[in-house]
């Protein structure tokens, strides 16, 4: 016997515990090893299916229609798309869209006199807020559950 090891006898070494243990019919090894086969060999069955039926089906459809497939053709494909064309220039589209909103937010200080509304441009009104900060509701004011939940979002940012 090595010295390092306590001596041990063969009795105390099979001494067991009945109360702990666990209960050996629930799952081999052999169940899950069988599991795991039959799962994948089910995997690559239903994987050769799938790819059987979609080449035979790609093979049919070319043989049915071969005479209707369009053929790359080296013209710009706008210019063939039916009419009406919608939007026959995007990018001249896109800056008139930017000017038209640009002209708005930089118009000149005014009241508008069918509404009373009164316009400063976006620098300005910038500039303002930056100066004064934001407007903030007194604790008098009475709110619904909605509008408290707005105005504490914006005292935290």
């Amino acid at each position: 016997m090595n010295s390092n090891e306590p001596d041990v006898t063969l009795e105390q070494r099979s001494v067991r515990n009945p109360e702990v243990t666990y209960d050996r019919t629930d799952l081999s090894a052999r169940g899950v090893v069988m599991f795991l086969l039959f799962m994948g060999v089910g995997g690559f069955v239903i994987l050769a299916s799938m790819w059987g039926a979609y080449r035979y089906m790609a093979g049919h459809y070319a043989a049915r229609h071969q005479n209707s497939i369009v053929r790359f053709q080296r013209e710009d494909p706008a210019s063939q798309f039916p009419a009406p064309r919608l939007q026959p220039d995007p990018i001249a589209d896109w800056n008139t869209f930017r000017w038209r909103e640009n002209e708005i937010l930089n118009a000149p200080a005014g009241v508008d006199p069918a509404t009373g509304r009164k316009h400063i441009p976006i620098q300005q009104a910038i500039e303002e807020v930056a100066a004064t900060g934001l407007p903030v509701l007194s604790a008098d004011v009475k709110l619904d559950g909605q509008q408290r939940d707005a105005a504490t979002q914006r005292k935290t940012k």
